[in-house]
């Protein structure tokens, strides 16, 4: 059981738009590891933390109705 919710986790942030988009522009900026940059952390890790949750809320919710 807890191997499936691992692996539910990591598919969630693998298909994650706030998570990789986030992690797409730290790849490319150059402030990164160097200077502040807010877009390195989601516009805010407040609001990047209230983003995922609301996406992973919604995730699982459609893993809940796969199994219903």
């Amino acid at each position: 059981m807890e191997k499936k919710n691992i692996e539910d986790t990591e598919e969630f942030f693998k298909n994650s738009k706030t998570y990789n988009k986030v992690l797409e522009h730290r790849m490319n900026c150059d402030k990164w590891g160097k200077d502040f940059c807010l877009d390195c952390f989601g516009m805010g890790l407040t609001k990047f933390s209230r983003d995922l949750e609301k996406e992973f809320d919604a995730y699982l919710d459609k893993l809940n109705s796969q199994t219903k």
